[in-house]
């Protein structure tokens, strides 16, 4: 299985950087928005490049006989899929537009580069470990083995994904004011608010491989249809709080809301908002399907949550210490980020016991069979 994973994520990491590095050097010769949509295209086509080099020939070319039976059960289990996938891809753009409607083009690009900023540990970390759980999954002989690699998965994903998350949320303003000129000074409080996004996303990629395996396709089609529309349902009422406070009679109320883009970080919750729902709704599912409680799937969890508190604080009274001094902002920025790195190392260690021991097992079992293959590799050979 590790042999497989490592060059899937390594091509995946390849395709980002290829996009990256393509679009900006396309916009620095004047190719304008031109650039986003030639290094969209170059993306996928060195992943199926990299992708074909690093798998067997005999497994493109073989020829498979066809038949109706398989064409069937093929489109009866994809078709659900390709569903949610357009789902969870209009979740996570189609909110612009409500943004930009509302708000005006400027404040659309600031939370778009906040949205983006935010779901960076989701979905380098989540979107990852997502795909690899699907094989893992399936090689499990009983649902009681997936039902404890489940939960599992859950805490581990957490723990690692909950401290990028919160501590990406702490360092936000420093980060802003290091990366970006005034014009976007606008993205730190939306992606304080974001980050949320980034803490509770991870378990729909999760649910989502579970499901799948366990040939539940249509229910993750629902709970992907169902993100979209709750998430534009949300994010117009939050934007046009102040619009109901005023229908209701509430003219002081509605002033407030209409005070410092209130209206808009208002609407960044609700994204959060909506991924805890849909996570909640995987929860549920998976309760129903095979009995495990709310509460040994959702209790485990907090701890790791929990942990980030001592870190959150640790940089704030970091940041407050700095407040008068003259120090550079690549400086601050750098300070904050290892001061919560090493608070958040005894905190998890304490406040979040269970998951930290499983997740150092888990690495030296890696680290060991890693000594192991090297250790055998003269001998075969």
């Amino acid at each position: 299985m590790t042999e497989r994973t490592r060059p899937v994520s390594l091509l995946r990491s390849l395709g980002e950087v290829t996009f990256a590095v393509i679009s900006v050097a396309l916009a620095r010769a004047g190719w304008g928005g031109k650039a986003i949509i030639w290094a969209s295209m170059a993306r996928p086509i060195v992943r199926v490049i990299g992708l074909s080099m690093v798998t067997p020939l005999r497994e493109w070319l073989s020829p498979c006989r066809l038949s109706w039976q398989r064409t069937r059960d093929m489109f009866i289990f994809g078709w659900p899929i390709s569903v949610a996938s357009i789902c969870d891809f209009g979740s996570r753009r189609w909110d612009n537009a409500l943004i930009g409607g509302r708000f005006g083009e400027g404040a659309a690009g600031i939370y778009n580069y906040a949205y983006n900023l935010a779901d960076i540990p989701a979905t380098q970390i989540g979107e990852t470990i997502g795909d690899v759980l699907v094989p893992s999954f399936a090689e499990m002989d009983s649902n009681e083995r997936r039902n404890r690699a489940l939960l599992l998965s859950m805490r581990m994903l957490i723990l690692i994904v909950a401290p990028l998350a919160m501590g990406l949320a702490v360092i936000a303003p420093t980060l802003v004011k290091t990366l970006f000129d005034e014009r976007w000074q606008g993205v730190g409080p939306m992606l304080i608010v974001l980050a949320v996004l980034s803490v509770v996303r991870p378990i729909g990629w999760i649910g989502a491989s579970y499901l799948q395996v366990r040939n539940k396709t249509r229910a993750i089609m629902v709970l992907e249809i169902t993100k979209p529309i709750s998430l534009l349902g949300l994010i117009y009422l939050f934007q046009n709080l102040d619009k109901v406070a005023a229908f209701a009679g509430l003219p002081g109320l509605a002033h407030a809301l209409s005070l410092d883009h209130r209206l808009e970080l208002l609407a960044c919750g609700a994204v959060g908002l909506t991924f805890t729902l849909n996570s909640l709704g995987f929860f549920w599912t998976i309760k129903n399907l095979d009995s495990v409680s709310l509460r040994a799937q959702i209790l485990p969890l907090l701890p790791p949550v929990v942990a980030c508190i001592p870190m959150v604080l640790a940089v704030l009274a970091v940041r407050h210490g700095m407040g008068g001094m003259v120090l550079p902002n690549v400086l601050r920025l750098a300070l904050e980020t290892l001061v919560g790195a090493i608070i958040f190392l005894p905190s998890a260690l304490i406040l979040a016991p269970r998951s930290s021991r499983e997740l150092i097992n888990l690495l030296k079992q890696a680290l060991l069979r890693r000594r192991t293959k090297v250790a055998e590799e003269p001998s075969s050979s």
